[in-house]
């Protein structure tokens, strides 16, 4: 064991200590910090694509309801709801273009002047709220009008969780929205 003096160019000279044969790092100690980042890294890359897909998908999800209801503001307001499956499908895309997102099927429902349902072509398996008909109309239930836009979730977002075997592919989110018939 040996003192030093150190000389240095700010303030006045410093005693250190020195121990002979000491080496700065621990020989394998720094193999271990590697060994932990090799561990940890692929978690951390999971949880921060997960943070990222799941803000993106819940970003654009909000465009879903909107799509949904200017649809069936269209429909609500058209003469003839069996003919304006066309002008609720452009009202549709319209509303979700600024996104990037296409839907895979949109389906109207209604009930004036008789029960019907229509949806455009689609292959993916949407097929909106549960009840077949609506309720018969009296003084108290209005006529009403429903429609129904499924996008596939790959739409929404990068899948980026699909590198770790966590994809969303194949899945559909969809928005319905029921309106009382005004047209008539």
């Amino acid at each position: 064991m040996s003192h030093t003096i150190v000389k240095s160019k700010k303030g006045p000279p410093q005693r250190m200590l020195r121990i002979e044969g000491q080496r700065r790092f621990i020989p394998g100690k720094r193999g271990v910090a590697y060994l932990e980042l090799i561990l940890a890294l692929p978690i951390l890359l999971i949880f921060l694509a997960a943070t990222i897909e799941f803000g993106v998908i819940m970003a654009n999800l909000k465009y879903l309801p909107l799509a949904s209801r200017a649809g069936a503001k269209v429909l609500a307001e058209s003469a003839d709801p069996s003919l304006a499956l066309a002008s609720v499908e452009a009202v549709v895309n319209e509303t979700l273009s600024a996104t990037g997102m296409t839907p895979c099927k949109v389906t109207i429902k209604y009930n004036y002047p008789n029960n019907g349902s229509q949806s455009t072509g689609g292959s993916c398996p949407c097929d909106g709220p549960a009840f077949s008909t609506f309720p018969t109309q009296d003084a108290d239930t209005p006529y009403t009008v429903s429609v129904t836009v499924c996008v596939e979730v790959s739409q929404m977002a990068p899948d980026l969780l699909g590198m770790f075997g966590f994809s969303l592919a194949g899945r559909v989110a969809t928005s319905t929205t029921i309106y009382p018939y005004e047209g008539a």
